[in-house]
């Protein structure tokens, strides 16, 4: 029977060995590795469904935005004043 406020709260005396305190810890160590396995399996789930989700609807690449030229003119010009872009070609 509990006798300090201590022992009452947690329901185990700080006594080494005690049985029902190590039951308490190994509850709480049992419930993250339940909690992280779940989410970890959650995880993988999503992985697999997203990999699904890529392969039926893949992207269908067009050609080169003028944005994009644009963009890529303007960055060029801010590194290297007077420079002029000729020709974009994607590296595969």
């Amino acid at each position: 029977m509990p006798s300090t406020p201590l022992e009452k709260r947690y329901r185990c005396s700080p006594v080494a060995g005690d049985w029902e305190c190590n039951l308490q810890e190994a509850n709480l160590i049992s419930v993250c590795l339940v909690a992280f396995t779940s989410v970890f399996g959650l995880l993988i789930f999503l992985a697999g469904v997203m990999q699904l989700i890529t392969r039926l609807f893949p992207v269908r690449v067009t050609k080169v935005d003028s944005a994009v030229v644009a963009a890529i003119a303007t960055v060029l010009v801010g590194i290297v004043p007077g420079a002029r872009v000729t020709r974009i070609e994607e590296e595969r």
